[in-house]
């Protein structure tokens, strides 16, 4: 490489043979080094103050302005270059500290988006919506659209506790921000920022600065995070309907379970099982009460005691004689539980258990309907 003069670059070229060096004339091009090229836009101001992307810009006449430092910009593009407006030789971009080009970019697209639109629709992930998982992932959850209409953007707002949004979305009649949107090109919104941003009351998304400059806005952005309030769709409400019914038979299975056990305990015949003697079969231990019949308990009765016994899960009927004796194995474990309680204390829980997930569905479900009854 030749010696560098200026701003300008020049290379030694093979021009030809007809030099009796061997060697082509000099030429310049019009090549810029790195560390001069400056910051590469791919969008800056137009005339009216609009947001004008360098892919779509044709017209080289137009007086285009950097959204960084507001100078004035050259679009260039061409055969082999990426279309993007540059700045003048000479001229320095000084932007904020912390901001990019990306960023800067990214936030004055959506909000103007935003001012022409009136609309945005985004994809959020709602972790607690459904029970089951979703087609292709191991998590579940759902993915939803949410549209906000009827609202206007501001960049760089001021919340009162000083925090500030990239682009938040007021109501347009009220002003009130109902969103705030925060952009993510080299680092994420951090605790600090993430826990003042809550404490703020606004709901607020993440969006990666890729997916707002490479992607059509009219399609809903899809965000890298989100805080917002869970509102169902039909779909999730279809199934935390669903999941409450399930919650409700499961309930209603294990309370008959809790009045059977107390039932079984309270039989006279119970204590004939808390009386017997261990024996050995199959490498378990069982229970075989060998007392007699108490005589003002029928066949009958006791029949119907073991077979309840039975299908309590306790156990099966061994053996069962009419008379003075009635046999039957039952699994050690169990019987005892049943005769200090444990049994029924696990049944109590477990239904404990249900009706808390029952009772947190079914808020869900009113504050959904309360939220479209507002």
């Amino acid at each position: 490489m030749g010696p560098r003069l200026g701003r300008r670059t020049w290379l030694w070229t093979w021009a030809g043979r007809s030099c009796d060096a061997g060697r082509g004339p000099w030429m310049a091009v019009d090549t810029v080094s790195k560390e001069d090229q400056g910051l590469l836009w791919p969008a800056a101001k137009g005339p009216q103050g609009e947001v004008a992307l360098a892919r779509l810009a044709t017209d080289r006449s137009i007086v285009y302005r950097c959204l960084g430092c507001d100078q004035p910009l050259i679009l260039r593009r061409g055969e082999y270059k990426r279309p993007h407006f540059a700045h003048r030789h000479g001229q320095e971009c000084h932007i904020p500290a912390g901001e990019s080009v990306e960023h800067i970019t990214a936030k004055n697209l959506l909000a103007q988006h935003v001012q022409v639109n009136g609309q945005l629709s985004f994809v959020v992930y709602y972790p607690h919506h459904l029970v089951g998982s979703l087609k292709g992932t191991n998590e579940p959850g759902w993915y939803h659209v949410v549209s906000l209409s009827n609202v206007k953007a501001k960049m760089e707002y001021r919340f009162p506790n000083g925090r500030i949004g990239d682009v938040v979305l007021l109501d347009a009649g009220t002003g009130t921000p109902v969103l705030d949107v925060e952009i993510l090109h080299s680092h994420k919104v951090d605790a600090d920022k993430a826990y003042d941003l809550a404490d703020s009351g606004i709901p607020w998304v993440e969006v990666h600065a890729n997916v707002v400059l490479t992607l059509d806005l009219v399609k809903p952005l899809k965000t890298n995070r989100s805080v917002i309030p869970e509102e169902l769709c039909q779909e999730c409400r279809q199934d935390v309907e669903s999941k409450v019914r399930e919650l409700t038979y499961s309930i209603n299975y294990f309370r008959n379970e809790l009045r059977t056990a107390n039932r079984l305990v309270s039989h006279p015949l119970f204590e004939h099982v808390s009386r017997s003697i261990f024996i050995s079969a199959g490498g378990r231990d069982y229970l075989v009460p060998l007392v007699p019949l108490p005589k003002n308990i029928s066949s009958d009765e006791a029949r119907a005691f073991i077979t309840e016994l039975s299908s309590f899960g306790l156990g099966a009927v061994s053996e069962f004689k009419l008379g003075l004796r009635v046999d039957m194995v039952v699994p050690t474990q169990l019987s005892q539980e049943l005769a200090d309680g444990t049994k029924q204390s696990t049944i109590t829980k477990e239904i404990d258990r249900l009706s808390r997930q029952k009772d947190q569905l079914v808020r869900k479900l009113q504050g959904s309907n309360q939220e479209k009854g507002d």
